[in-house]
Formats: structure tokens, C-alpha cells, sequence
């Protein structure tokens, strides 16, 4: 029974390393594009420090994000989880057979991987399209920064698209 109250923690602990390795991965590619756009600039395009502003903030919302989603699976681990215990409890309680028990909780552990990692899965995807979204944004602001130079906007798309 203790395993199986240690089952949310262990949810939370490998929902963080995940956020971090996406975070990570995101800053990766933030930094990259920030570069190109960094070294592409001259003295007349003003807007550029802007639009390294705008990359720069992509990691944090990310962040949030996937914390927002960590803590939404713990609650559903934990709350299926105590739902698992008490099953656990009556058939421990109205029955001698052990195997039985060790087969529900195999079962039940195995519902616990399933949802989190359906979590994991869910807060990745949304994590990326969200700061997918959000570097279009900032992009458009570099083609609107570049005051109609399309070469220098066609040499950063370029830049940028093989990061």
C-alpha cells in the first residue's frame, strides 16, 4: 500500500524531469533564433531588440504551462490513486488471497502509468504548439520590423526555419 501512495510523487518527479527537458529543448531553439536574428540586424532595425524580447519570454510561459498541466495530473494520480487504496483495502480486508491483491495493484499501477503518461504526452504537445504559436507571432514581428527589406527577411525566415 505505501508503493502505491508513493505513485503521485513519483508522477510529479518524472512530470518535472519532462519539463525541464522541454524547457530545455525550447530555450535551445529560442536561443538559435534569437541569435540569428541578433547577427542579422544592423543600426536601422530597431524593432530586433524587440523581437529577441518577445523570444525570450517563450521558455517562461512554457513553463508555467507545463506546471499548470504537472499539477492538474498529480491531483488526477492522487485522486485515482485514492480510489485505487480503498479497493485495495476491501479486498485485503474480505479476502485472504494475496495473489489476488498483488494482481489488483499490478493492474492499478499500470492505470496510474497509463494516465500519466497520457499527462506527459498532452502537456508536451501543448506546450510546443503554444510556443510554436508564439514564435509565429514574434516572426511576424520581424517581417514587420524589416520595413519591407524581404531579402533580409527571406535570409532570417531561411536562418530560422533550419534551427
Amino acid at each position: 500500500m505505501a508503493a502505491m501512495e508513493e505513485l503521485p510523487k513519483r508522477v510529479g518527479e518524472d512530470m518535472h524531469k519532462m519539463v525541464s527537458h522541454v524547457v530545455d529543448s525550447v530555450q535551445t531553439e529560442i536561443n538559435e533564433v534569437s541569435a540569428v536574428i541578433r547577427d542579422e540586424s544592423d543600426e536601422k532595425i530597431t524593432g530586433s531588440t524587440k523581437v529577441v524580447r518577445h523570444l525570450e519570454v517563450i521558455p517562461t510561459m512554457v513553463v508555467n504551462l507545463l506546471e499548470s498541466r504537472v499539477e492538474k495530473a498529480k491531483a488526477e494520480v492522487r485522486k485515482k490513486v485514492g480510489g485505487m487504496i480503498l479497493q485495495l483495502s476491501a479486498i485485503q480486508e474480505t479476502n485472504e488471497n494475496d495473489e489476488e491483491l498483488a494482481e489488483q495493484m499490478q493492474v492499478m499501477s499500470s492505470e496510474v502509468a497509463q494516465i500519466a503518461g497520457a499527462a506527459v504526452e498532452a502537456a508536451t504537445q501543448e506546450c510546443r504548439a503554444h510556443a510554436t504559436q508564439q514564435l509565429d507571432i514574434v516572426l511576424a514581428n520581424l517581417v514587420e520590423n524589416q520595413h519591407g527589406d524581404e531579402n533580409k527577411v527571406d535570409t532570417k525566415w531561411k536562418k530560422v526555419c533550419e534551427i
